[in-house]
């Protein structure tokens, strides 16, 4: 091969092979020294960072030492993470139809050893085959009870891991133009797990009844799993016995989640939201008391 060769723009292969030896060469630093071979090592790590080139023409290159390794590993680890943190950002912006979504997190979590919390960490970590296989959970409780607290704790999980994860709730279903729906099909039909909130808030007519079972039946047909909250008990879940047409038309949406969710956890205990006023009430109290101190009132 002619060294000489000239490209399209005018510059040799010699040329490049040059400037790529140039700029190996520029590791060097003050607490470098020359080894007994003649060749250049880190006054680090010890070990070598010049060799001769393997081309036969005796020029000196720059190779990396066991410092430069471990600083291009860190960048490019460095680089990774970044990269996923765009992505996991996109995630949740297109994923989670209200922002404070984004703060119900396993970090987050004040009872980690109940059985809500419990079954939602198994859930997560065992994803893979719950996808698989299709399979969702029911939360069902009182209000402020930790349902939508463990439910979109899963999501948030998930979304970390690069997964996508659709969440919404009943009411904001139903507040949506034919257009934004249209939106709402694509992720629904796109995303690995969809999140539903508040399941049987909405009202009883046809347009609601016909949107709530559009979305369960996007789910059942695709085979993959959907979360759903609600302040439902189970029993009023199994209308085995529909009497009108009002319960027949439930039964069909219900009976379907019944059979994607086999996993059903009680939210059970205090208002989770009640607890938390009630604490920041004595906190403020207390930060109030502290004022009036320095205030010598």
């Amino acid at each position: 091969m002619n060294n000489n060769n000239t490209n399209s723009i005018g510059i040799t292969t010699k040329d490049i092979c040059a400037d790529v030896i140039n700029k190996s060469l520029d590791n060097k630093n003050d607490t470098d020294y020359v080894g007994e071979d003649g060749h250049c090592y880190c006054g680090v790590c010890k070990k070598a960072k010049t060799m001769t080139s393997p081309f036969g023409d005796g020029e000196e290159v720059g190779i990396p030492c066991d410092c430069i390794k471990s600083e291009n590993a860190a960048k490019e680890e460095a680089r990774k993470r970044n990269k996923h943190r765009i992505m996991v950002e996109r995630l949740r912006r297109e994923g989670l139809s209200d922002a404070a979504y984004g703060n119900n997190t396993f970090e987050n979590d004040e009872t980690p050893n109940c059985q809500a919390s419990q079954i939602a960490r198994y859930y997560v970590d065992e994803w893979v085959n719950q996808k698989e296989r299709g399979q969702g959970i029911i939360f069902y409780g009182n209000c402020g009870t930790g349902k939508t607290f463990y439910a979109t704790c899963i999501a948030n999980a998930l979304l970390e891991q690069g997964i996508r994860v659709y969440v919404t709730n009943i009411p904001r279903l139903m507040s949506y133009t034919p257009d934004q729906m249209r939106n709402v099909d694509s992720m629904l039909n796109a995303c690995d797990l969809v999140v539903i909130d508040d399941l049987g808030v909405e009202n009883p007519n046809a347009y609601n009844f016909s949107r709530v079972n559009d979305v369960v039946d996007r789910r059942y047909t695709s085979g993959l799993p959907i979360i759903v909250t609600t302040n439902l008990d189970i029993s009023e879940l199994e209308l085995t016995t529909p009497t009108n047409d009002r319960e027949r038309k439930l039964n069909r949406i219900y009976d379907r989640i019944l059979e994607m969710c086999p996993m059903r956890v009680a939210a059970v205990g205090e208002s989770r939201r009640r607890e938390k006023a009630i604490r920041a009430r004595a906190e403020e109290a207390a930060k109030f008391r502290e004022w009036q101190k320095k205030q010598n009132i």
